[in-house]
This record gives structure tokens, C-alpha cells and sequence, in this order.
């Protein structure tokens, strides 16, 4: 009968239980495995001693009555409490101390002997005796527990049967009431009882309140009524019992259904019960482990979806975990490292470091960084490694300490390091370049002015005609130099303009044949409905030469070149982002038929004094111009090689707006036009570059007022009551600069033009209020052909 229910049919027979659990635990028995030799040996040592010293302490008393009374006790407590085999230790163990330190000697080496074998039997038997008489109080326990387990079930049975008699009901009636307390009291659990065939015999308040049934509604049921409909299909309910019957207890975890159809994780132990080797029902017991399955789903949900690699590692370093991104990352399937140790996952000399660490913190508990930094190498499972950072967490569960690694592949990191420290390292050449600009451009200014100058005076044939000419060209190679080192950097200053690159491209051309080797094809295909493209005519044109230089290299021997221009559409952003409005293009393509580059080769095209030719034959900051000059104009380089299929390079440049002016066409000044009477004031603080200047331009007929700064300018210009038709000034001067000379002189002479020149790179000249296109500028180094070209077409209004 069960508590609270009338009528039931059902048995209370309690679950069998291990020995001593009817008591809350076992005591210490070699033979359950409780007390090992090390606790067994402690124990026998430690009573001996105790009643070694009780002796030596009784030993003052007369009489042979408590000679030997303490290690008798010793012996006695020994064998009860730690088992036979510490209570046959602890005999012998007080026997030859006994004999050694506690007989009289006067009894000679034979009677101590004889004295030593009684009291060794004595102990021996007095160990076994007590042990015997301790077992045998446990086999009658249990064999009480299990006669009342049987008869609680045959008193079920006989009642299922509806053979009872009167003293059965009083029997059963008195079982119920005794056994129903211990059951019903265990809340938590479902405790059922089953037969040999499966069929509930009892279910307790804890199977009631987990499943929701009542007992009288599952009272000779099968239980798999509990297993999901699939589970019942493929006979896990029958294969369960099977397991108990041959292990002897059968444990699971699955889902199991309520009486309302819902379903809960539970924890199940099956355990049989039998009488004189036949059996007679099992002991069913489940607790509802839902919440801890769910958390647990939820915990491997996150540890699966981890973009990290998750490692759990025991305390002798052997893999116990492996989520889906370390798989990932190693290459490894969970189930082939798991048990290996985690140095499998590290090549030398990080396997014997790690290693090393993880020992020495799982001893210590003092943790050192692994490897430099947190930083070291992983091996994967096809042998290549890859740069990783590790974490290290740890945590004990069951008495052990369990280790916690999060893996993450800082490949792509190392990467975008490798990234910066170029780009950092652009722009320490940027920033060097930009530094020694100046001083420089202002030397090649004063070199090629007047070499230039010296060579218009000296025109005849002749080693010093030929000394000039080579000071000149040499001047003129610095200079461009100087300009490559600035593009690549993107800090020159751009003049854009409204261009047709066809007429770039025919013209430039000319000039390309005699660059080209003659057994070099050189063909041009251009969109005659091209757009135009609002760019610096001489970067574009210098981008143009450079790429086919570059082609002309890589056919060497013969080949083809081929330079087309078309139209196209910017759909994408520079991060790979579709744009909202597709925006016209034009591109710019030259190809060749050469070697090709391998894809080692293309990462690095662009990075500075990179080159593939040997030394001597290149700066390798031609493609390095390339892109600098490209981008600075807002547009893009896109490359496609491969070895022994040649080489394309596109550069793609925004069209200009709808509604731009029409191309601007080169209007080279011829040398007649390059004089004039206007009055010129020249406002420069390098003085070796300022007579120069000034030398030039009278020498053009220009009548010259000049000045050291702007401060200066402005003191001579207050005697002066004369026109001033052009300034030209530097920009970055001492006292005042040129955009503050030219503020200044607005109010004084609001018709005067304006020309900039200025040493100095793109970003020194804005802070300095010049912007890019909105004035005429010419940056130097220049010559004096420059000089009176550029102010010829401010004075005429073509800049």
C-alpha cells in the first residue's frame, strides 16, 4: 500500500542499497575498496605507536597483567576499523616491538623468540577474529535487508494475486507503513519497483511528482510507458534490463515521458534484485536532470559556436574536450585527440616548454606565461603551423583540477601587423622624403636653374658644353627621384584638370616608342566615347610610362604591349562593400604577353624599393609610384598575373562629373611666348634660389621687384606705386608665409595674381593654407624654362 492512496496495488518493497548505505555510508573495508594500503599501513602505524608509548608509560607499574594490554587494544581497534589486512600489520608490527624493547633480556635470545611467535599468533588471531565477527554482523545485515526486500515483493505479488489472508494484510499493512516513510521521504528520486518482467510492482511520491502518475494508474504496467515512442520501438526499455542483469546495474541518461506528454532529461539506475540466484524484480531509480541538461545543452551550444578553440586538458595534460572551432583550427576530429596529451597540438620547442608549464602550475598552482607574451605556435594536424595566443583557466571538479585553454588563431592579426608595420614604415620613407623635400629641391632648383642657364650662354660643342649637359641630366634624375619618393608617399601636390586620357595616351606614346625596344609590339586600343577624368596630367602620364617600362621588362627578348582605354562602373566600395549607386569609371589597361609574376610576387609589387631586378638595374619604386600617384587621384590599381601568362594592371579612375568642362588640352608655350613686360614681384627666403628666379625671368623681358619674406615684401611694395601683375612667392617662409603675404596684399593690389612655390610636400604646403587645385602652384625643384612657362600661363590665365 502506498500513503495517501487507498487502493493501490503495488508492493513497497524498498531498493536494494549497497552495504552500509542503510546506515548513510560504509565504514572503511579493504575489501570495498574504501581503505586502500597507504590509509590501511597509516592506520596500523599509527595505533601501534600510540600503544608503544602507552607501554613505556605502564611499564612502571608491577605485574604482567597490562604488559601487554595496549597493543593488544592497538590490534583490536586496528582490525575493526581498517581491516583485516592493517589489523595483520599492526600484529606483527607489535609483536617485534614487544619483543625488541618490552621482554625482560634475562630470557635470552630463544625466549624472546618464543615470546615473539605467542604474541605475533596471538595477534594474528585476535586481528582475524575481530575482523570475521565484523563481516559476519555486515552478511547478516545485508542478508536481513535483502529477506525483507524479497518478502516486501512477494507480499506484493501475493496481493497483485488476490491470494491474502488476514495475516498477509497485517504483515503487508505493518511493511507498508515501515517502508513507506523511508521511500515517500526521498522527494527528489523516482523509486520503482519492478518485477522479473518489468511491470511496476511500487512507485513511490518522488516517481508520482517527476512522471505525474498516480501509482494506482501505472500499478502492473510495463514501464516503458516512461521511454519516448522511438525508444519503445527499437527496445531500449527491454535492452535496459538486459544490461542491469548482466553488469549488475545499468545507469543512463535520456529523455523519459510524463503522464502529460512532455518530456524530461533524466538520470536512471537499474539495479536487479535476487533470491538464491533467481531473479525476482529490479530496483528502478530516476531523478530529473532537465534544468542540468539544459544548462548543459546551452553550455555546449556556446562552447560549439565559439569562434575561439576551447580546450579542456586534465591535470596529467590529456585532452578531455575539443570544441568545433579547435577542430576547426588543428584540424583534428574531437574523438582522435581526445585522451592524447594537449602537446600534440604544439611543434618544438613550445611541446616541451608547454608541457613543462603546465606541470609546474598543476604542482604549484603558480602560473607562467606560456611561451613570448601569450603567444605561440600551433601545429595542425597536416604538420603546418600557425601563430595562436592561449588562455588558461582552471577549475576543480571531483576532487581533481581540470584546465580550461581558449585557442585563438591570431594568423589574420599577424597579418594586419605585418599591414601596419609596412604602412608604418611608408610612412617613415613619406616622412624622411617629406623632411629632406625642401632642402633638397631647393639645391636641384639652384643646380639644374643654372646649369640650364649656363648652357643657353655656352651653346657651342665642347667638353665644357658636355660637363653642363651631365650636371644637368644628373640634376634632373635627382629631381625625379625626389618626385618618385613624394608620389609613392601620396604627399605631392596634385594640379588636377579636366583630361581626355586618349590624347595622354596618343601623345605619351611618341615618346614610349623610343623607350621600348624595337622588337617590342606595341598596340593602343582607345574608347572614342571615353569619359573624362579630373586628374594631374603629369602623375597620370608619368603612372602611364612607368607601367609600360615595367611591361617592356618582363618581354625582354620581344613581346607585346598593349594599352587600352574603356569605360566601366565602380560597384564596389575599396572595403568590398557593394556601393548604393553604381559610379562611372574609366580605366586605363596595359598588358603583356611576359613572364607573369608568381602570387608571392604580386603581394609585394607595390611595397617600396621592392624589385625583382638585379641590383643596379632598379629603384623599385616605380610600381610603388604607380599606386601612390593612383590613389592620391581617388582611384584604384587592380592586378592579374600569373606565371608565363603575362601581366594586366587596370587603374581605374572616377569619371569626372556630368557636365565638366571639355578636356583641357596640353597648350605647350612656345620659347617666344615665354617673355613678357609685366611686373613680377619674387618673394623667396633661400637666396641662392631667389637670384635665380629673379635671373630668369628678366632674362624673359619681366620687369623683377623681389624680397626675402613677407614681411619684407610688404615694407618695399610701401614705396612702390607701380603695378604688381604677378606674385610669386614661396610658401613656407620665416616672419610671414605666402598665404599671409597674399591676405595682406589683397586690399593693396586686389589685381595681382598669384603663383605658389614651394619645396616643401603636399601636407607641409596645406597646413599652410594652400589647398590642393584652388591656385597655381609649381613645386620645385624647377628650372628656368619651368619657372617662365608656369607664370607665362598664370599671366594668361590658362592656370
Amino acid at each position: 500500500m502506498t500513503s495517501g492512496h487507498s487502493t493501490s496495488t503495488a508492493g513497497t518493497a524498498t531498493p536494494p542499497l549497497p552495504p552500509g548505505d542503510e546506515r548513510g555510508g560504509t565504514e572503511p573495508d579493504e575489501r570495498a575498496g574504501t581503505s586502500g594500503p597507504a590509509r590501511s599501513t597509516a592506520i596500523a602505524v599509527a595505533a601501534v605507536s600510540a600503544a608503544a608509548l602507552l607501554q613505556w608509560l605502564l611499564s612502571i607499574w608491577p605485574g604482567p597483567g597490562v604488559l601487554y594490554l595496549p597493543f593488544g587494544i592497538a590490534v583490536v581497534l586496528t582490525a575493526w576499523f581498517a581491516g583485516r589486512a592493517a589489523g595483520y600489520g599492526a600484529a606483527m608490527l607489535s609483536a617485534i616491538i614487544a619483543a625488541a624493547f618490552f621482554l625482560d633480556p634475562s630470557t635470552g635470545t630463544a625466549g624472546q623468540l618464543a615470546w615473539f611467535v605467542i604474541l605475533a599468533v596471538t595477534g594474528l588471531a585476535g586481528a582475524y577474529f575481530v575482523t570475521t565477527l565484523k563481516e559476519g554482523r555486515r552478511e547478516a545485515e545485508a542478508r536481513a535487508l535483502a529477506a525483507e526486500t524479497v518478502r516486501y515483493i512477494l507480499l506484493a505479488e501475493q496481493r497483485q494475486t488476490a491470494e491474502t489472508s488476514g495475516d498477509v494484510e497485517r504483515q503487508l499493512r505493518y511493511s507498508d507503513a515501515r517502508s513507506r516513510l523511508l521511500i515517500d521521504a526521498v522527494s527528489e528520486y523516482a523509486i520503482i519497483m519492478l518485477d522479473a518482467d518489468g511491470r511496476i510492482l511500487d512507485w513511490n511520491e518522488g516517481a508520482r511528482r517527476i512522471a505525474g502518475y498516480t501509482a494506482e494508474e501505472v500499478s502492473g504496467r510495463h514501464f516503458s510507458l516512461l521511454h519516448p515512442e522511438a525508444d519503445q520501438h527499437a527496445g531500449a526499455p527491454a535492452g535496459a534490463l538486459t544490461c542491469a542483469l548482466k553488469d549488475g546495474v545499468h545507469e543512463e541518461d535520456g529523455w523519459r515521458v510524463r503522464k502529460d506528454g512532455t518530456q524530461l532529461w533524466a538520470n536512471v539506475i537499474i539495479t536487479p534484485i535476487m533470491q538464491d540466484d533467481m531473479l525476482v524484480g529490479f530496483a528502478h531509480i530516476m531523478r530529473d536532470h532537465t534544468h542540468r541538461h539544459s544548462s548543459e545543452v546551452l553550455l555546449e551550444s556556446i562552447i560549439g559556436s565559439a569562434i575561439d578553440g576551447i580546450v579542456g586538458v586534465d591535470e596529467h595534460g590529456r585532452i578531455r574536450s575539443f570544441n568545433a572551432a579547435a577542430q576547426r583550427m588543428f584540424g583534428y576530429d574531437a574523438d582522435a585527440v581526445t585522451g592524447l596529451p594537449f602537446s600534440v597540438l604544439l611543434p618544438e620547442p613550445y611541446r616541451t616548454n608547454g608541457t613543462e608549464y603546465l606541470m609546474r602550475y598543476a604542482r604549484s598552482g603558480h602560473a607562467r606565461i606560456v611561451g613570448r607574451g601569450r603567444q605561440l605556435v600551433g601545429l595542425r594536424a597536416d604538420g603546418t603551423t600557425f601563430p595562436l595566443e592561449l588562455a588558461v583557466s582552471e577549475f576543480e571538479l571531483h576532487g581533481s583540477r581540470y584546465f580550461t585553454g581558449i585557442v585563438r588563431d591570431i594568423t589574420r592579426q599577424r597579418a594586419l601587423e605585418d599591414q601596419l608595420q609596412q604602412a608604418q614604415k611608408m610612412q617613415a620613407i613619406g616622412q624622411l622624403a617629406g623632411g629632406v623635400a625642401h632642402d633638397f629641391n631647393n639645391l636641384l632648383t639652384i643646380i639644374a636653374g643654372h646649369t640650364e642657364l649656363l648652357l643657353g650662354r655656352y651653346k657651342e660643342p665642347g667638353e665644357l658644353h658636355h660637363a653642363l649637359g651631365d650636371i644637368r641630366d644628373a640634376g634632373m634624375r635627382a629631381a625625379g627621384l625626389t618626385r618618385q619618393l613624394l608620389a609613392f608617399s601620396r604627399r605631392a601636390v596634385l594640379e588636377p584638370r579636366i583630361l581626355d586620357l586618349n590624347v595622354l595616351v596618343q601623345e605619351t606614346q611618341r615618346m614610349l616608342r623610343r623607350i621600348v625596344s624595337e622588337d617590342v609590339e606595341m598596340v593602343t586600343r582607345l574608347d572614342p566615347k571615353l569619359h573624362r577624368v579630373s586628374v594631374d596630367q603629369s602623375q597620370i602620364g608619368q603612372v602611364l610610362i612607368n607601367l609600360v617600362v615595367n611591361a617592356s621588362d618582363a618581354v625582354n627578348g620581344g613581346g607585346r604591349i598593349e594599352i587600352e582605354t574603356a569605360n566601366g562602373e565602380l560597384t564596389t566600395a575599396r572595403d568590398a562593400r557593394p556601393t548604393a549607386h553604381p559610379a562611372p569609371t574609366v580605366v586605363l589597361t596595359v598588358r603583356d604577353n611576359g613572364t607573369g609574376m608568381t602570387p608571392d610576387i604580386m603581394k609585394r609589387i607595390f611595397e617600396p624599393f621592392f624589385t625583382t631586378k638585379p641590383a643596379g638595374a632598379g629603384t623599385g619604386l616605380g610600381l610603388s609610384m604607380v599606386y601612390g600617384m593612383v590613389r592620391q587621384s581617388g582611384g584604384d590599381v587592380e592586378v592579374h598575373s600569373e606565371p608565363g601568362a603575362g601581366s594586366e594592371f587596370r587603374v581605374v579612375l572616377p569619371a569626372a562629373h556630368h557636365g565638366a568642362a571639355e578636356a583641357a588640352q596640353p597648350h605647350p608655350v612656345r620659347e617666344t611666348e615665354r617673355g613678357g613686360s609685366e611686373t613680377l614681384l619674387v618673394v623667396e627666403d633661400e637666396e641662392s634660389v631667389r637670384r635665380l628666379a629673379v635671373l630668369a625671368l628678366r632674362e624673359h623681358g619681366y620687369t623683377v621687384i623681389e624680397a626675402a619674406n613677407g614681411a619684407e615684401a610688404l615694407r618695399t611694395l610701401g614705396g612702390f606705386s607701380g603695378d604688381i601683375d604677378l606674385v610669386v612667392t614661396d610658401v613656407v617662409m620665416p616672419v610671414m608665409g605666402g598665404r599671409q603675404l597674399v591676405e595682406a596684399l589683397k586690399p593693396l593690389r586686389p589685381n595681382a595674381r598669384v603663383l605658389y612655390v614651394s619645396g616643401y610636400t603636399d601636407d607641409a604646403v596645406i597646413r599652410h593654407g594652400v589647398q590642393r587645385a584652388d591656385v597655381a602652384f609649381l613645386q620645385k625643384p624647377y628650372s628656368p624654362g619651368d619657372l617662365a612657362d608656369k607664370v607665362r600661363r598664370v599671366l594668361d590665365g590658362h592656370d
